[in-house]
């Protein structure tokens, strides 16, 4: 129908035209399809009123298992999954205590600085080791007294237990350590993963440095001294050559030189912590590439409308699952549907409003020891809207 309503504006106003020529030759010609085509685009164009930019950003919380969680005192959710809202650079506190069973029930906090929308919270919840292979310090003794030493090592299903790959423990006790251990206890070593609660996810402006916790070694007795330095060796294949962790036992650092494998020096029997030992550079703050489109705003006052933001990193290197436990805590997974809404005030009819995303993209080096990776995460963005343009809906109008 527009296009025959503008035919007819044409034709009426041509034979207006050719008739007043007839009379007079010494008046001006005049444009008619462009005055037309300004007639068509003055009854499409829709104007708007009032626009009213957020002033909170969204994160969604995700839990490897059903949690309690509490956000900033408050209980919010009893599940895996949870989406909020809250003010724009502010800092949120959670707390996440594991409900299924199978997982630690120990309290995880962490701190989020909310400087970017739509940021993806990772809690990672350590599932509690089971079905340990367990030996009597007597065979234990037996077998050093014949061969040595005994080897302890974790079971076929703990070895499963904490990463995609395979995590085998083995701790070596001589004649003399096992001497200090009462016969009737039952020695086993396990592996579990270890929460990353402790990092604060937040695009950081300086440079920081700190240990991340990888794995926990859970032995089956505990407290006991041996009188000696003994050897652990874990093999795990995000063990990666140059990469340095430092172990709790007796705060010992160990830079890693045999691919896959970290060799420890304990001096007692109790549960160990080891963790990655990590400095995050912040290289340069550069721009995105704008994101346009259009938003489809309806009628009847103020109507609110959803567009979308990047969130979360990206980088090259994804082999190792030590890395991307790292990344994920400090920045967030990728997304780039980070849903955000704004207000439109429009009392004239539905329209399509042309606008453009602008967003800042955070480089980093980020070292492991003497292995560096580049990282780039996307940081806070702003919103263009040119409501000037705004035309009546159309579902065939492209921007």
């Amino acid at each position: 129908m527009k296009i025959f309503k503008g035919f007819f504006v044409v034709a009426a106003t041509a034979a207006v035209f050719t008739m007043t020529s007839c009379m007079d030759n010494s008046l001006p010609s005049l444009d008619l399809v462009q005055l037309a085509n300004e007639q068509e685009a003055s009854a499409q164009s829709v104007k708007l009123g009032e626009i009213f930019e957020s002033t909170t950003y969204k994160y969604v919380v995700k839990a490897s298992t059903k949690v309690a969680l509490n956000i900033d005192g408050s209980r919010v959710a009893t599940n895996n999954v949870y989406e909020g809202s809250a003010g724009m650079y502010s800092e949120i506190k959670i707390k996440a205590v594991a409900i299924d069973n199978g997982f630690s029930r120990d309290t995880i906090y962490k701190t989020v600085k909310l400087d970017a929308n739509g940021k993806n919270i990772y809690i990672d919840v350590p599932k509690l080791a089971s079905k340990s292979q367990t030996v009597k310090v007597s065979d234990a003794k037996a077998q050093a007294s014949a061969n040595g030493n005994a080897t302890i090592t974790n079971s076929n299903e703990n070895k499963h237990l904490s990463y995609s790959a395979s995590t085998t423990a083995n701790l070596v006790l001589t004649s003399s350590a096992l001497s200090k251990i009462a016969d009737d206890k039952s020695l086993a070593i396990d592996v579990e993963n270890a929460s990353t609660g402790t990092i604060t996810q937040a695009l950081e402006t300086e440079a920081v440095e700190e240990k991340f916790a990888v794995m926990v070694v859970r032995n089956g007795v505990k407290g006991v001294s041996l009188g000696e330095d003994v050897k652990l060796t874990i093999n795990n294949s995000n063990f990666e050559r140059g990469m340095s962790f430092t172990c709790s036992a007796n705060n010992e650092t160990k830079t890693i030189e045999k691919e896959s494998e970290i060799n420890l020096n304990v001096n007692k029997l109790d549960d160990y912590t080891i963790s990655c030992n990590v400095v995050t550079r912040l290289d340069e703050i550069t721009d995105d590439i704008p994101s346009k489109g259009l938003l489809d705003v309806g009628t009847g006052g103020k109507r609110t409308v959803t567009y979308y933001t990047k969130s979360g990193y990206e980088c090259d290197y994804k082999s190792n699952e030590f890395i991307t436990k790292y990344l994920n805590a400090k920045f967030g997974a990728f997304t780039d549907k980070a849903k955000q809404t704004i207000d439109i005030e429009n009392n004239e009819g539905r329209a399509s409003v042309p606008y453009e995303v602008n967003q800042k993209v955070y480089h980093y080096t980020v070292i492991f020891g003497s292995l560096a990776i580049q990282v780039k995460a996307y940081g806070p963005h702003t919103i263009d809207i040119n409501k000037d343009a705004a035309t009546r809906y159309n579902v065939n109008h492209d921007l």
